[in-house]
């Protein structure tokens, strides 16, 4: 499927359709995270040692990417921050909203 549109948003907006659109789905298993990218966190985000920046695809049911998202992962395995996923991207149909 081609990507006709991108919009950007705001980190507000963005977030507000994730947690509408994508984060139930994720929550009753009909999507799943798939591990994009991990690193160690730039000293600016202040995080504790041995935290990993983390970058997760959001798939559906079919495997298809619909989100982009990132996540503090602390030593522990607890999340960071609001320990919620935090979208830089997300897929609906044609159009890509991103930051």
């Amino acid at each position: 499927m081609a990507i006709l549109n991108k919009i950007r948003v705001t980190a507000q907006a963005l977030q507000k359709r994730f947690n509408e659109r994508i984060q139930p789905r994720l929550d009753s298993g009909l999507y799943h995270l798939n591990l994009y990218s991990e690193k160690i966190p730039s000293a600016a985000s202040n995080q504790i040692k041995g935290t990993k920046s983390v970058m997760y695809e959001v798939l559906d049911q079919h495997g298809q990417k619909v989100a982009l998202a990132h996540i503090f992962v602390l030593p522990d395995g607890s999340y960071g921050g609001s320990g919620k996923l935090d979208p830089n991207e997300i897929r609906s149909g044609n159009t890509i909203y991103f930051l």
